[in-house]
């Protein structure tokens, strides 16, 4: 396939879909079932953004959810990668989220030297490798491309966001190790990150500048502290420090936020609560249950 010209490769389960930009190629993987643009074709993750900031972007759609876990596809980059395609850009960048990050890690051997950028990805769904997984039941893991430990040796740079705290992500992350590698552990957002940095605004400048090499890691944490304006941060510290046990912690958090936020109800009430118990732990927890009861 010409890399001047746009064309697209529909496998059955998944569309490849190719615009012609710069010399950066980005190579996007879908999470979820793709946008449709005004022509009525599947716009795969990150296409508006990547034709935005002048590059190239191949990007893969999945029609079906089977997690790249197709024949066709792999018989169709595999034919790509022969022909010397992904060679003919001064870099390519592999990049997605959660499902869509799983293909950019386990794709990115098609290119030794890429970038993978992987938010809060799986590393395989593999059964025989990972028994504890049990979120995503789908997919022929017989195939090639099946384990992220196995492609990654032959990566420049891998960027990899996920949560520690949210304990899948975390064992996913734990199974990597590539001299590239590099875990931006973004602590209390939980699984979706993709979606809390585009809510902090800085999703485009972090795909941005690990696209092109212009951001390090001082540079992505000098941007993370946006976290703090997320509704769903500061909750998740006050949820987390209840789990710990740490209630007085949790108590002066409400009080404080309570001033201090929008969403000062929120912690107001909590607050509230922690009064109405008087330093009785069991009393509040029930009646924190009744609260998030009637919250949903």
């Amino acid at each position: 396939m010409a890399p001047d010209a746009p064309w697209q490769i529909a496998t059955g389960d998944h569309l490849l879909r190719f615009q012609p930009g710069g010399r950066v190629l980005q190579v996007t993987f879908d999470h979820l079932k793709p946008h449709r643009g005004r022509d009525g074709q599947p716009e795969p993750w990150g296409w508006r953004f990547a034709i935005q900031n002048g590059w190239s972007i191949l990007g893969i759609a999945s029609l079906r959810p089977v997690w790249f876990r197709e024949p066709a596809l792999h018989d169709a980059l595999l034919r790509l990668r022969d022909a010397g395609f992904f060679r003919g850009f001064d870099r390519v960048v592999f990049a997605g989220s959660s499902k869509g990050g799983f293909g950019a890690l386990v794709f990115s051997s098609l290119s030794p030297g890429a970038t993978v950028i992987a938010i809060d990805p799986q590393s395989t769904l593999d059964r025989a490798l990972v028994p504890w997984e049990t979120r995503y039941p789908l997919g022929d893991w017989a195939l090639p491309f099946r384990d992220a430990a196995e492609e990654l040796a032959v990566a420049a740079r891998i960027w990899l966001l996920h949560d520690p705290h949210f304990a899948p992500d975390r064992r996913h992350a734990d199974r990597l190790s590539a001299p590239g590698l590099t875990l931006l552990r973004c602590r209390h957002l939980g699984h979706g990150l993709a979606e809390s940095l585009q809510k902090m605004d800085i999703l485009a400048p972090v795909m941005r500048g690990f696209t092109e090499g212009i951001l390090d890691e001082a540079g992505f944490w000098a941007l993370y502290r946006a976290r703090r304006r997320l509704v769903r941060y500061p909750r998740a510290l006050f949820a987390h420090a209840l789990a710990r046990g740490h209630f007085r912690l949790a108590e002066r958090m409400a009080r404080a936020l309570a001033e201090q936020r929008e969403d000062g109800h929120w912690f107001l009430a909590r607050a509230a609560l922690f009064e109405a118990a008087a330093g009785d732990q069991a009393a509040f927890l029930r009646g924190l249950a009744l609260m998030q009861r009637a919250d949903r």
